[in-house]
């Protein structure tokens, strides 16, 4: 059986648009409203690979590797609210680059200042992690750390340690892409 790598990811900068995209391939809760949705991940594939999935189809393992960067996923949970959607995504082994970079991009074209914040855990939590995606950047890091797994039994603040680390990470990878944004629009000539 396969390690599950969960990623835990931010919608940033959204707007009505990015939402209503989002939306369309959610089943809602209308009495919890946008809380606790369940995400349609076949329509989500197809309509951003351009495939044709289907229940008694699905993509091949081959085919997750190569554009997903893993060969099944699945959404935890996801919440969107006027001004945020967060998600939990569950995949096998490894982080769905292919899929976030995808996903990023289309979010991205849809409204520019749109892009993905999360991080990432194994099961046994080597690998920990965080990433950024949108139209045109994309930069993920492993956490530079040795676990120590028996220090998770007996330290209860160790687990907790590592990620205020991972978090550390993710702001810093944010600031990066930050700046570069930034650098995009004070000079727009050098990325023609």
């Amino acid at each position: 059986m396969a390690n599950v790598m969960t990623s835990f990811v931010e919608v940033k900068n959204i707007n009505k648009e990015v939402k209503d995209y989002i939306l369309q391939f959610c089943d809602v809760d209308e009495e919890a409203k946008y809380y606790n949705t369940t995400v349609r991940v076949l329509d989500l594939v197809n309509d951003l690979y351009d495939t044709e999935f289907t229940e008694d189809d699905w993509w091949t393992v081959d085919w997750g590797y190569d554009n997903l960067g893993s060969k099944w996923m699945e959404f935890d949970w996801i919440t969107i609210d006027d001004d945020s959607i967060e998600f939990n995504l569950q995949t096998a082994w490894s982080v769905p680059q292919g899929f976030f970079e995808t996903l990023g991009q289309k979010l991205g074209s849809i409204h520019r200042d749109c892009y993905l914040l999360g991080s990432y855990e194994d099961e046994s939590y080597e690998p920990m992690g965080a990433f950024v995606y949108d139209l045109y950047y994309d930069d993920i890091e492993d956490l530079e750390e040795e676990i120590d797994h028996d220090r998770m039994w007996e330290e209860d603040d160790y687990l907790e340690s590592l990620h205020d680390k991972v978090d550390e990470l993710k702001q810093d990878i944010e600031r990066a892409y930050l700046d570069d944004l930034q650098n995009r629009i004070d000079n727009p000539q050098d990325y023609e």
